[in-house]
């Protein structure tokens, strides 16, 4: 069976996908009037390496949703498509991609009216942030921070108190999480390491992070906890 990711959700409206790559349906339901409408067939499809973004333009009142695409590693930059609710239909904005590649099967992080998410660049292949603003329908990059350009790491974007957040985990060595903030969106200075916490335990993939500010991780043996990096206290989630 198929089962669904919730790319994001905005002003009341959820959007979903499947998640075996984001080749096949994707849906804008609303669960307060019992509503979904299914997008129609978009043209480029992706095996590894693409994303998409959901949100909302409150200049035209409506809600997009946008599809960054490489067919293959040589796709850069990459090929895009955009939906908008009002026209009900895709149109290519390719034109306006920039040379980078986003990491593989992607999520958003949205923020400040713009989808975000993980990339390299192409030409120098450090890490970096690919931000689409759906009001202006324009791609811009973030900076991460410059202790981190050319680490290699797992890297999400989440978002903690309306802020962008970035999480790198490494494995190797001293296995380790660092969690930071960028407290003036889109300006690269103001990147703020919040804390570190040892990966011991069966701690090993960080997943996000909750209200109060505990760290989600998979675990080794395959549950799901939260992690206070103060006390080190787990809590079991499922």
């Amino acid at each position: 069976s198929v089962g669904y990711s919730i790319v994001g959700s905005v002003n009341g409206v959820i959007c979903l996908s499947d998640n075996l790559g984001y080749k096949d349906d994707i849906f804008l339901w609303n669960p307060s009037i019992r509503k979904f409408v299914s997008l129609p067939k978009y043209n480029a499809t992706f095996y590894s390496h693409g994303a998409l973004g959901f949100g909302f333009d409150p200049v035209t009142n409506d809600f997009k949703v946008v599809r960054v695409v490489h067919p293959d590693r040589n796709n850069i930059p990459p090929l895009v498509e955009l939906y908008t609710h009002k026209t009900g239909c895709w149109r290519y904005i390719s034109d306006r991609a920039l040379p980078m590649m986003v990491t593989e099967r992607c999520r958003q992080a949205y923020v400040n009216g713009a989808a975000n998410w993980m990339a390299f660049h192409r030409y120098t292949f450090r890490n970096t942030i690919l931000s689409f603003n759906m009001s202006e329908e324009v791609f811009s990059e973030i900076l991460v921070p410059e202790s981190i350009t050319n680490d290699r790491c797992q890297m999400i974007l989440v978002v903690f108190k309306e802020s962008l957040c970035l999480i790198t985990s490494i494995q190797q060595g001293e296995p380790r999480c660092v969690v930071w903030i960028m407290k003036e969106y889109g300006v690269p200075t103001s990147w703020s390491r919040l804390f570190r916490i040892d990966l011991s335990g069966g701690l090993e993939w960080p997943l996000g992070l909750r209200e109060n500010g505990e760290v989600i991780f998979a675990t080794s043996d395959g549950n799901l906890v939260s992690c206070d990096h103060q006390s080190r206290r787990i809590t079991y989630l499922g």
